[in-house]
């Protein structure tokens, strides 16, 4: 029993030996990689390049009589605006079934967006209300401030409404990335 409890001890204290490690590389990494020479060239605009993440694609399922689609979720910055940067959301189309579906072939989903400077715990979040067609090819593009810097992006649906707390019949996998805003 004392070797099990001295066990999940190590086992604790290696989790947040490697949490606190990573913390350390990405603190480094953000301090080295914002480091660089007075006289750089100034980067073309926009810069679609500084978005990354593991996948673009978001598949979520819809408040329509569970309506299904995907979105693409990229982020442009501009060197001309420091601190400023644009969400751009298209749709690859969307499908349904059901009576609800039938009259209005329209999937009605609340997308989340969060993001904060990657030192931080939590940032500020907007949820935005999409009407996504049947037809792939729409695009909404959203102005948002996060500042200068290396940016942690979260993109995805929730099955809670942030300001009012309500359920929404909604829910995807979360598109997670970084963004270096100049």
């Amino acid at each position: 029993m004392i070797q099990r409890i001295a066990t999940m001890r190590r086992t604790a204290m290696r989790k947040t030996i490697a949490r606190a490690a990573a913390a350390l590389s990405l603190a480094v990494a953000a301090t080295l990689g914002t480091m660089g020479t007075a006289q750089a060239a100034p980067a073309p605009v926009p810069v679609p390049a500084a978005w990354t993440s593991l996948t673009n694609s978001l598949a979520y399922v819809g408040q329509n009589d569970f309506c299904t689609g995907v979105l693409d979720i990229n982020v442009e910055s501009e060197p001309g605006k420091p601190g400023s940067a644009t969400l751009v959301i298209t749709s690859r189309g969307a499908s349904g079934h059901g009576p609800g579906w039938a009259a209005n072939p329209n999937c009605h989903v609340d997308l989340l967006v969060a993001w904060n400077n990657a030192g931080s715990i939590a940032g500020p979040q907007e949820q935005i209300a999409l009407d996504i067609p049947a037809q792939p090819g729409e695009v909404v593009r959203r102005e948002m401030n996060p500042g200068s810097g290396l940016i942690a992006l979260t993109a995805g649906l929730s099955y809670l409404d942030v300001n009012t707390l309500q359920f929404l019949p909604q829910m995807s996998y979360p598109v997670i990335g970084y963004l270096m805003v100049p």
